[in-house]
């Protein structure tokens, strides 16, 4: 069975989910330059949305500094799986 999937624009809320743990499943560009990054969506997820469009998300900022890099280097390539 194939997990849900859940995709967001937002590469600072992709960010601050990878922090709180949640699985990227993959990047795709929806437009020249937009991109979309695809997680496997989870009961907490919801919750982390919520929390972050709040201002109660609270990271690590090395971390959320080093997936932000990781996440813009991603998307030079057309397509990440993994």
């Amino acid at each position: 069975m194939k997990a849900k999937q859940k995709d967001f624009e937002d590469i600072h809320l992709a960010a601050a989910l990878l922090c709180d743990g949640c699985i990227l499943l993959s990047v795709r560009e929806v437009v020249a330059g937009r991109f979309s990054f695809i997680f496997e969506e989870t009961p907490k997820q919801e919750t982390l949305v919520s929390d972050y469009w709040n201002g109660l998300t609270r990271v690590e900022p090395r971390q959320f500094a080093n997936i932000i890099r990781e996440l813009k280097a991603r998307t030079k390539v057309r397509t990440f799986q993994g």
